[in-house]
């Protein structure tokens, strides 16, 4: 790639990022705590929020699957800017609907779902793509500084808007965001994608090579990550907070204060070289996060909350980026990178089925007026990733080095048959 080219490319995506991390902080946690508090006042209960929520992920998997033939045959630069477009044209809905934010909940949950399953698909191939190679890591040095900024300034800014001023107010910041990521997607160059996307040929490749137990071995890691990732740490959180706290300036501040102690513990971790000590680190990183739990076990108050979010947004930034490892390169660290972007379908459909279990789960407990369970599912959700740091650990052990070998036998030499051999075969 030419270098004006890679410039483009690097500040696009870093102000997209930036961008796409407030409007999904919007969403996922402003717009559910106000559910959450409209739902207490028309006392029609937190199941309305965990349908909300089944919704959005069901129809992310759907526009996932259904967009990855496109970001794979044409183009993963439009499918970006599709999803940026319908997110915008859902935080303008919001702003027009104020005041019936739980009447049309579930049509906002359909808007979100679209944008983020046809932005996902479209992003991770072409961030790969763009910034692979000796130029990740750079990528990754800005990406982290600048995600830092955004998740340290924009969950505080935003509760304070909506605690002191309105929900309104905040939705309108919210929609000005929104079209500098317009701007901000403009800058990507558009690629031109001749590859033609399959699942049949996917699975056939899988069979020939013999990939099904390391893909199902991870499958299973990604099913779990997202239990303590999307049901503990934000949905779970998010409930507690409101539940008790009933603030949103106090869901904003303790959300930016925790996400810089997240950014510091990731920063330290990644100039840790592999070992048993960050083995140990990154094992005991996720007990520590269920340890911290188990005070919801005995009561609800601030200081069991505070815990809780401690663990699931400090603790478990280090399991979340192991499991992010293998959520993008399975396939390259198996040394078969042709059918990335069917494997990360695959993995989505991981996510998809944890997304819709737990928070089925999560639904049906709220629709029988439980908090008292909802707490241990809570805890429950925490414990998962005890589990997936454990298997990530055994997937390495066991397939860590398949990609140095499928290059060796890639590369290995062929045997030169015999004249007389050769003459008899035939």
């Amino acid at each position: 790639m030419k270098k004006s080219l890679y410039q483009r490319s690097l500040t696009g995506l870093l102000g997209i990022h930036v961008c796409w991390a407030a409007f999904d902080l919007f969403i996922t946690t402003f717009l559910v705590a106000e559910l959450i508090k409209e739902a207490k006042i028309a006392e029609s209960g937190y199941g309305i929020v965990a349908l909300f929520n089944m919704v959005v992920y069901a129809t992310i998997f759907v526009f996932f699957f259904l967009f990855a033939y496109i970001a794979k045959r044409f183009s993963c630069v439009w499918c970006i800017r599709a999803g940026v477009a319908v997110n915008v044209i859902l935080v303008a809905l919001i702003c027009f609907l104020p005041n019936k934010l739980v009447e049309y909940n579930l049509l906002f949950a359909v808007l979100n779902g679209m944008a983020g399953g046809i932005f996902w698909v479209g992003m991770n191939p072409y961030t790969r793509r763009t910034m692979g190679g000796t130029k990740m890591v750079q990528y990754q040095s800005y990406l982290q500084v600048a995600q830092a900024t955004a998740k340290i300034i924009f969950p505080f800014t935003l509760g304070m808007v909506i605690h002191y001023v309105s929900f309104f107010v905040a939705a309108i910041l919210a929609l000005g965001v929104g079209i500098i990521l317009i701007a901000f997607s403009l800058l990507l160059y558009e690629d031109k994608r001749n590859t033609v996307f399959s699942v049949r040929r996917y699975f056939t490749y899988m069979k020939q090579q013999k990939l099904f137990k390391p893909i199902a071995f991870n499958f299973l890691i990604q099913f779990l990550r997202q239990l303590f990732q999307t049901c503990a740490a934000i949905f779970c959180v998010v409930v507690l907070i409101t539940h008790v706290l009933d603030n949103s300036f106090t869901l904003g501040w303790l959300t930016s204060a925790f996400a810089a102690g997240a950014i510091t513990v990731a920063m330290l971790y990644r100039f840790l070289k592999p070992g048993k000590f960050k083995t140990t680190l990154f094992l005991s990183m996720a007990v520590l996060a269920f340890l911290l739990s188990l005070g919801l076990l005995f009561t609800v108050d601030t200081w069991s909350i505070i815990l809780f979010q401690l663990g699931a947004a400090v603790c478990l930034i280090i399991p979340s980026i192991e499991s992010a490892k293998l959520q993008l390169d399975v396939m390259k660290e198996l040394g078969h990178d042709k059918y990335n972007t069917e494997s990360i379908v695959l993995v989505e459909f991981a996510y998809f089925l944890a997304r819709v279990i737990g928070f089925g789960v999560l639904f049906l407990v709220f629709y029988l007026d439980s908090f008292s369970t909802f707490r241990v599912l809570a805890v429950v959700f925490m414990g998962a990733a005890v589990i997936c740091s454990v298997l990530i650990k055994l997937w390495y052990r066991a397939y860590g080095d398949a990609k140095s070998q499928a290059v060796q036998q890639t590369h290995q030499p062929v045997e030169t048959v015999p004249q007389s051999q050769e003459s008899s075969g035939s």
